[in-house]
């Protein structure tokens, strides 16, 4: 069989990157920049141009070689970028959730600028006497390219070479920034998987640097990470939900699955490691109806099984129990829905969005995902300081209308739950 010389043939496919080898599995990043001159359409074209040429996992397509399939690197120069009809965000950002890339062509990745002149979403607005002008973007990919943290440092690298567009500076491509690796992961499995139609529909919602400080400062205080404090809130505040919703129980058996950068079990240094590097690992827990009399004892227990899942020897477990069989069956169907929701932090993103340009900055930045396995999807991250967040839900299981009054609820117990004390146990 002659292999096809159109791709650069890179590696087989690693199991995750089959695993999340499906039409619809797609993850948008919103960022919006903050400048101090008019950025125009055409420059950050250039720059996302110049990135594409840099970030080998932007040139990322697969194709099958006989019976397997195979990572390859685009043999063409090609750039799917458009200014967005629409001048409302969540719009934007739900139409690129139901987009379709070519799989085996490429890229696997678009980019969609909203209009100038559209009011955007600032964290930072300390920077607009000096950068008043702002543009929003947005980046989408086929979710078997990248994760949250390939996306957070394709982020970066695009701001810096959008700095240099913008100054002039002359750019070479032929510098690449990132390694395209396979990693150290085991297979995972594939669940089988059904047809399931429906919308991934999105709210977002951010906390001033202030009210995320005071927050961030009652988690180290109560001794739980902002991640298991955030998981407890998310978990009480479903449960006054479906309460609301005539659903009354003394306990709720929540079902959550969180996302897991296996970066962080890997030897030496994993800056600048592109591609898909994550697992999900499962905690139930029984959610009373009366949290509010005990919510930090609760947060605590979040926090000790989420612990107790990340060490090594249970995460080999799960993958290997999870993920036992090669995933020879990689279809394009949703999978059966079977969690009550995911969770997927990325935490504090500074380190990883470091730069900060002379005629460019980032002011804000969230993700979300199209969904596939839950029911709904919380993400978030701190961005110089400031919480920002994002809940995916789907159309069939919750209206706009009662996304919209789960988020409420939701940001109305964080604030209460920082007024709760609680004696350490």
């Amino acid at each position: 069989m002659a292999v096809d010389s159109s791709v650069v043939w890179l590696r087989p496919a690693t199991e995750i990157e089959k695993y999340n080898y499906r039409d619809f599995n797609v993850t948008v990043i919103e960022m919006t920049l903050r400048s101090s001159v008019p950025l125009s359409d055409s420059q950050i074209r250039e720059a996302l141009h110049h990135v594409f040429r840099k970030v080998p996992s932007l040139r990322t397509c697969f194709r099958k070689h006989g019976c397997t399939l195979w990572a390859c690197d685009m043999n063409r120069d090609y750039l799917d970028f458009q200014v967005t009809e629409t001048e409302d965000l969540v719009p934007a950002m739900e139409a690129l959730l139901q987009h379709r890339f070519p799989t085996t062509e490429g890229p696997l990745w678009c980019a969609r600028l909203l209009p100038a002149g559209v009011p955007a979403r600032c964290s930072r607005p300390y920077l607009a006497a000096a950068f008043p002008y702002c543009r929003t973007l947005l980046l989408a990919n086929h979710h078997a390219i990248a994760d949250g943290v390939t996306n957070v440092f394709v982020t970066d690298k695009f701001l810096r070479v959008l700095d240099d567009v913008v100054a002039g500076k002359s750019i070479t491509d032929s510098a690449q920034l990132g390694k395209l690796v396979a990693g150290e992961e085991t297979k995972v499995v594939l669940t089988k998987a059904i047809e399931s139609h429906f919308e991934s529909q999105i709210v977002l919602r951010d906390l001033d640097i202030t009210t995320t400080q005071n927050f961030i400062s009652k988690c180290k205080e109560e001794n739980v990470t902002v991640n298991s404090g955030l998981t407890a809130v998310l978990n009480v505040s479903l449960v006054d939900f479906l309460r609301q919703e005539g659903l009354e129980q003394e306990f709720y058996h929540i079902h959550e699955v969180h996302a897991v950068n296996l970066r962080r079990y890997w030897s030496g240094d994993t800056m600048g490691t592109l591609g898909v590097h994550v697992m999900d690992i499962d905690n139930v827990v029984s959610t009373p109806a009366n949290w509010r009399g005990n919510f930090w004892a609760y947060a605590r227990n979040i926090n000790k099984n989420i612990g107790q899942g990340l060490q090594v020897k249970e995460v080999m477990k799960h993958l290997v129990f999870k993920v036992g069989s090669s995933a020879a069956d990689h279809s394009s169907e949703r999978s059966l829905l079977k969690s009550d929701h995911g969770v997927s932090n990325l935490g504090n993103i500074d380190h990883l969005i470091p730069t900060e340009g002379q005629y460019v900055r980032i002011t804000h930045i969230i993700g979300t995902s199209a969904l596939w396995v839950d029911h709904m999807l919380h993400m978030f991250n701190t961005l110089r300081g400031c919480l920002m967040y994002s809940l995916t839900y789907a159309s069939n299981v919750f209206s706009r209308e009662n996304a919209h009054k789960l988020v409420d609820i939701t940001f109305d117990n964080l604030m209460t739950v920082m007024a709760i004390s609680s004696s350490k146990m």
